[in-house]
Order: structure tokens, then C-alpha cells, then sequence
């Protein structure tokens, strides 16, 4: 019994180790804009809920949502509990984290965010851009992707595009943006939205016409 529960152990043990250098690998083999919402890791502060704040180089990763940062040493590490982190800024941009993800704040009205998160998505049909605002791009030679505690592989070149979607945040809760859901948020602004939305055309899902709204709204 006790060399079985040994086995399983170890088992478990490289499995976990083939996962870590299979994603490493991975990481190596995409370039550092389609690694990273940033195009460098740059100064920032780091804040966290228990009030205590950390500076250094960070960025996020798009593969997993996590923060990481460039130790003494000039490797690249990932912060031991990312649950811990209330925002962290840098690169010109805040980040908040609402429900276990890292999302860049876009436009503030108030306690209302207009924010958005970036995730790598992948293709395996070759048939180019999701839409005119996504930039796709083949990646080639790529064994596998790991998410979360799943490793799946891949089988041969595959497409994928950074795909942006856009939430608005208040009181920690996040909302898909409609027409109806921004009325209720801005009540006292009803009369203006509904002509505004009657003479513009507003992609729901696009964070360039979304700022333009929430510009609108703070004139």
C-alpha cells in the first residue's frame, strides 16, 4: 500500500513538472506581444488588500491572468498569491482585479469602470481574423497549451488572436455592456443616452466606441 501510494506520488509529481516545462516551452515560442498585455514590463506599484503596496517591473500575463514581475536577478517570476492583489498599476495603465481577473481600467466615471481583459484564443480551422479588430497571427510548431491544471496538445500549426472583451465594474460586480444595463447605471443620464444611442451607432462589444461613450457622458 505504501509504495502504490508512493508510486501515485511521484506520478502526480512529474506530471506536474512535464505541465510547468510544457508551458515554458510554450511561452518561449510566442513573441512578447502576444505574451504580455504590455509590450515590455515597465516600473509599477503594486497594491494589496491588506493595504501593504510592493513597486517594481511588471506586466500581465495574457496565457494564464497572472502578474509578473522581474526579480533581482533579472528573471522573470510570478507573485506567489495573486488573490492577494487589490490593483496594480504601470505601463501608463491601472489594473483592477474583481473576480479573481486582472482587467485594465479604461474609462472611470465615479465608482463605475469601464474596463476590459485580454485572452489569447486559439483556431485550429486556418481561417484567419475573428473581426477587424482582432490581429491573428500562425503559430507553428506548437505542442501544447497549458490552462489552468489542464495541458491540451495541439497537432500542428494553429491560429490564434488576442481577443479583447470589455465589462463595466462597479462595486467589485461586472456587467456585459448593453444599452439597457449603461440606463440603469446612469439613471439620472437616461435622457441623454437614449438620444445618444438613437444617433450612434454602438458596438457593445468594442472598448473604442464604449470610451467614446463614457467620454460623451462626462461632458
Amino acid at each position: 500500500m505504501k509504495k502504490s501510494f508512493l508510486t501515485l506520488l511521484l506520478s502526480l509529481f512529474s506530471a506536474v513538472l512535464f505541465a510547468q516545462s510544457a508551458q515554458s516551452s510554450f511561452e518561449k515560442s510566442l513573441p512578447d506581444s502576444v505574451k504580455y498585455v504590455k509590450p515590455s514590463f515597465s516600473r509599477g506599484t503594486l497594491m494589496y488588500k491588506d493595504g501593504g503596496y510592493s513597486v517594481g517591473e511588471f506586466n500581465i500575463s495574457i496565457l494564464d491572468n497572472t502578474l509578473r514581475y522581474i526579480d533581482a536577478d533579472g528573471s522573470e517570476k510570478t507573485i506567489s498569491d495573486n488573490s492577494t492583489v487589490s490593483t496594480v498599476s504601470f505601463g501608463g495603465s491601472l489594473f483592477i482585479r474583481p473576480q479573481n481577473s486582472y482587467l485594465e481600467v479604461l474609462k472611470t466615471i465615479d465608482d463605475i469602470f469601464l474596463c476590459s481583459e485580454k485572452k489569447l484564443s486559439f483556431d485550429d480551422t486556418h481561417s484567419g481574423a475573428y473581426g477587424a479588430k482582432s490581429a491573428t497571427t500562425n503559430i507553428k510548431s506548437v505542442q501544447g497549451i497549458h490552462a489552468g491544471s489542464v495541458l491540451y496538445n495541439l497537432s500542428g500549426g494553429m491560429d490564434y488572436e488576442i481577443k479583447e472583451t470589455v465589462f463595466i465594474c462597479k462595486k467589485n460586480r461586472l456587467y456585459a455592456p448593453s444599452a439597457k444595463r449603461i440606463m440603469k447605471l446612469f439613471p439620472d443620464r437616461k435622457e441623454f443616452l437614449e438620444g445618444y444611442f438613437e444617433s450612434n451607432s454602438v458596438d457593445f462589444a468594442s472598448a473604442e466606441d464604449l470610451s467614446a461613450l463614457f467620454d460623451a457622458l462626462q461632458k
